[in-house]
């Protein structure tokens, strides 16, 4: 659903949309978090529970891509968009049997990884729940249970497919001001 400022119903679609191809369910199960891209033409919704990033036209509610990287191991938690020219789309899974909670960098209307990015190796994601990425790429992750968040600089890093793994991010914690 799309509402003006006003609070007014401007517009309603189901996940069904226009997307053409084969047959495919399109409910989302679990809904977990939306991202806009910089010039506002991509609505993207993270299908937690189908493992998959669903993009929209939010003038017309055209499902416009469907993405389903098999890296995310059938669940994605949150995604965020950069504001960096490319308009990279970031994403986090949690823990699965055969991998260990991570982040990603996609290329943004593909199922595309450019790169895989965590904590530092003595540490770990444990629950990563939500994402958000600062007008200079800075990315942070909040996790729950252990309540911290994390820190990625390198945003070059983080999007270089030439770079393994981004370095390393650094959590903190909120502390009482003294």
């Amino acid at each position: 659903m799309k509402f003006s400022s006003a609070g007014q119903l401007v517009l309603k679609w189901d996940c069904r949309g226009t997307y053409h191809q084969p047959v495919m369910k399109l409910e989302l199960e679990v809904p977990h978090a939306l991202t806009m891209n910089a010039a506002g033409t991509r609505l993207c919704v993270a299908d937690r529970e189908n493992g998959r990033i669903l993009c929209y036209k939010p003038s017309t509610g055209q499902l416009m891509t469907v993405n389903t990287p098999a890296e995310f191991g059938g669940r994605v938690f949150t995604i965020a968009f950069s504001d960096h020219p490319s308009g990279y789309l970031y994403a986090v899974k949690p823990a699965t049997v055969n991998s260990p909670a991570q982040g990603f960098t996609l290329l943004p209307g593909t199922a595309v990884v450019l790169n895989r990015w965590y904590p530092e190796p003595s540490k770990h994601f444990t629950r990563p729940h939500t994402m958000a990425v600062a007008k200079d790429g800075t990315v942070y992750v909040g996790e729950i249970g252990p309540n911290l968040l994390w820190k990625f600089r390198d945003a070059a890093a983080i999007a270089d497919p030439a770079s393994p793994v981004a370095p390393a991010g650094h959590a903190f914690t909120s502390a009482p001001p003294t």
